[in-house]
């Protein structure tokens, strides 16, 4: 008798102890979850500061107003140097952020809500200075296949509009 007593008890202990270590298991993985999702969320915001600096979107403008060619972004390669620099620093970014979404450390979906519009538009014309780094460079290396990876997503959610002449 003194026997079944102990046997229940032991096998309520045994119950008891295994949803114990249930809950902590689904509170550390709950934890868990939310620390990455803060991470993800910090390692944006951090990038979304550094491409709204001022260099950065210098950078992009340039890109935009001065190279819808081959030709306009050779041509600033050999006479604007330091415009073709702030481009290139604002191309290696937007590279980065790239890289970020897909190795999954930021979400896709968010960098295109928020920077997608801007991204194809940036592509649009970063295509030419990627063609004209490709034949310029000893390495034949593509260079910035994240930008490139990307920057085709951005444009496919973001249609890019062709200007109108004269306007």
């Amino acid at each position: 008798m003194f026997s079944d007593v102990l046997a229940i008890v032991a096998v309520v202990t045994a119950i008891v102890s295994t949803v114990i270590a249930g809950l902590a298991f689904k509170q550390s993985r709950r934890a868990a979850h939310a620390s990455e999702k803060a991470n993800r969320r910090d390692l944006f915001l951090a990038l979304h500061e550094r491409l709204s600096h001022r260099d950065q979107q210098r950078g992009r403008t340039i890109l935009r107003e001065r190279v819808s060619s081959f030709k306009d972004a050779a041509d600033m390669r050999d006479r604007d140097r330091d415009s073709y620099d702030l481009m290139m620093s604002s191309i290696a970014m937007l590279d980065i952020l790239g890289l970020y979404v897909e190795k999954e450390y930021i979400d896709k979906d968010v960098v295109l809500d928020e920077w997608g519009w801007l991204y194809a538009r940036t592509f649009e014309h970063g295509q030419h200075v990627l063609n004209e780094r490709a034949i310029n460079d000893e390495s034949r290396k593509l260079p910035w296949p994240h930008f490139r990876e990307l920057g085709e997503e951005a444009v496919a959610k973001h249609l890019v509009t062709p200007r109108r002449q004269g306007g």
